[in-house]
């Protein structure tokens, strides 16, 4: 099937901080998924604090960080680390699973901050080897 075949969604996640320290929040399909990545923001409402995203996989379970940066709050960071006039990953689409993800994460000042990730995806449902 070509990358780009299947139905196209808007993903939108959220996540809590639940105190002070790091909070992630996973762009991650159902098992048995397939998600090409078109683009992706992630934004947390707390102040100017680190976020970056890392990407997640089985040979990595603690996840590795692409990129950081201090963010403002409400200020969308772009997965691809683009400035935010820009949009998405780069030139290919990024192929996600079950098991292998990136996650949106910021270091929280406080408990209930939270954390958005709004993202543009081709969604695959049932594809050999999507898990």
């Amino acid at each position: 099937m070509n990358p780009l075949e299947g139905q196209v969604k808007v993903i939108y996640v959220t996540a809590d901080s639940s105190g002070a320290g790091i909070t992630e929040v996973p762009l991650c399909p159902s098992d048995n998924e397939l998600w090409y990545l078109l683009w992706a923001l992630g934004q947390q409402n707390d102040g100017d604090v680190i976020c970056a995203w890392k990407w997640n996989d089985v040979k990595n379970p603690g996840g590795i960080q692409l990129f950081a940066e201090n963010v403002s709050a409400n200020r969308p960071f772009a997965f691809g680390g683009f400035v935010e006039s820009q949009q998405g990953p780069g030139s290919a689409p990024v192929e996600i699973t079950h098991q292998r993800y990136p996650s949106y994460i910021f270091d929280a000042s406080a408990v209930g901050k939270t954390a958005v990730i709004v993202a543009l995806v081709v969604e695959q449902i049932g594809v050999e080897g999507a898990i």
